[in-house]
């Protein structure tokens, strides 16, 4: 009977997917309805980008523990305080090591210019207060949707190497904005099969919480090259010198190919460590 309640689930799995990212676009737009925020009410669209975050964490669950029937444990989040703590600090050393390298390179090839502290008593209170906590719910949100839930339900049907792809593909999708370019998609795409990897080596969302995090809160509210959304309680802020690397802006800025390079050589990484500890990866709960 739990066979055949399992394979009616796993039958079903292209349709759960489809139901909870549609769950998703509806809340995003309702709250975006609601608060209708413009480019320049940065806070009310924290706001409303907030509780899409919060309505994603319960959607996740709701569908796991009520249509999936699962534990919550398979999404990765069961808490275990020395080692998850851990997984979290090395996700975030991970994306730190990452940042200084990059930022030493852009720095010495000029590729910002014009670097500024922003810092006041309200900065301190709004970037890295308040905001960490966005980023942080930011994190732990879209880990539990796309690679707990998601990868972990492509599982259940594809190989690893299909569901780390095809959870990556629309992890990218969701992110589609019109002020991005080509390497901004391949980007976040090389970030998701990064998180996607991380997850299944460690059988824990921590440390890919961690990554997204520490990724997010370092460069959206301590460091920010302004572009076309600044953060106004940033920091430290730099402007971009020739930000585009080829003429035409669908191809991408250098600081953006810097950061594709890093992706590759830290899934490099991985593959080496999968390799030698003959990881098969997954760990998945």
């Amino acid at each position: 009977m739990k066979t055949h309640e399992n394979r009616t689930l796993n039958d079903m799995m292209w349709l759960k997917i489809i139901l909870i990212l549609a769950a998703f676009f509806i809340q995003f737009v309702t709250i975006a309805i609601i608060f209708n925020p413009s480019s320049d009410e940065y806070i009310k669209m924290r706001i409303a980008n907030f509780l899409i975050k919060i309505i994603i964490i319960i959607t996740t669950f709701v569908f796991t523990k009520y249509i999936d029937k699962r534990k919550l444990s398979f999404l990765g989040i069961k808490f275990e305080k020395n080692r998850s703590i851990k997984l979290f600090g090395i996700g975030c050393l991970i994306v730190l090591c990452q940042l200084t390298i990059i930022d030493t390179i852009t720095y010495f090839l000029k590729f910002v210019e014009k670097g500024y502290f922003n810092f006041s008593f309200k900065i301190l209170f709004m970037g890295i207060g308040i905001f960490a906590i966005h980023t942080i719910f930011t994190g732990i949100s879209e880990e539990m949707l796309f690679r707990g839930y998601i990868l972990g339900n492509l599982l259940t049907r594809y190989s690893e190497f299909k569901g780390v792809i095809i959870s990556s593909i629309l992890f990218t999708i969701i992110h589609v904005s019109s002020q991005q370019t080509i390497i901004d998609y391949l980007d976040i795409f090389l970030m998701g099969i990064i998180l996607a990897e991380l997850f299944l080596i460690s059988g824990s969302l921590y440390l890919p919480i961690g990554v997204h995090f520490i990724s997010d809160f370092i460069q959206e509210e301590i460091f920010r090259v302004i572009a076309v959304n600044e953060n106004p309680y940033a920091v430290i802020k730099f402007n971009i010198t020739n930000d585009v690397l080829i003429n035409g802006s669908t191809i991408g800025s250098k600081i953006e190919i810097l950061f594709v390079i890093s992706e590759i050589i830290i899934l490099m990484f991985i593959y080496n460590y999968n390799k030698k500890f003959n990881i098969s990866n997954m760990s998945k709960p």
